[in-house]
């Protein structure tokens, strides 16, 4: 099963040393992530973003099977792809089929740092949901939780005579006694 948090990445390229560069790239620069898996060719790298549904791919342009062009046309779902390659001339087409960035080999460090700026600003830090949003989602839990929790397990009541306010409260705590329920008030100077 996917762990919600961590990001997956699929690497394509057809040359075994360039998928290996960047990996070791992508593993110093970025190690939250997990790559997930490497692929030699265009068919392979289709069938396993289908089958594993990685948060990104970054796909070379040309390779045997499929080319990264026709790979990234049939992905379908939010996998994020970033092109790399050694032709700078499918960097239109890379963006018309909305890549995150298009890379060109040999890979810099700079440049990929430049790359994953880029993946963090387009929400990828949390699959579906923005860091933001994760906050005030948690944020929204937890005052619900200490809400229902608060109802479930306290009943207050307000009293006054005179000068002295008090305030009284259920502590959920029943006591069995001779067929009568009582239940515990505790009393609290509101002064």
């Amino acid at each position: 099963m996917k762990d919600p948090i961590t990001l997956q990445v699929l690497i394509a390229d057809d040359e075994a040393h360039l998928r290996q560069a960047l990996r070791n790239q992508l593993i110093i620069l970025w190690p939250e992530l997990d790559i997930c898996c490497e692929c030699e060719n265009g068919l392979e790298a289709l069938r396993m973003i289908n089958d594993l549904e990685p948060d990104i791919a970054f796909l070379d342009i040309r390779m045997p099977g499929l080319s990264g062009m026709d790979v990234a046309k049939r992905v379908q779902g939010d996998c994020c792809i970033v092109f790399v390659t050694a032709y700078d001339e499918f960097a239109v087409e890379a963006f018309e089929r909305h890549a995150i960035d298009y890379l060109l080999k040999p890979v810099t460090e700079a440049r990929l740092k430049v790359t994953i700026q880029r993946l963090q600003q387009k929400n990828m830090t949390t699959p579906g949901i923005n860091p933001e949003q994760w906050k005030m989602t948690l944020n929204d839990v937890a005052k619900a939780l200490h809400q229902q929790q608060a109802a479930a397990t306290l009943q207050w009541i307000r009293a006054s005579r005179g000068d002295i306010g008090a305030r009284a409260f259920n502590s959920n705590s029943a006591q069995d006694v001779g067929g009568t329920t009582r239940r515990h008030y505790f009393l609290a100077n509101s002064s």
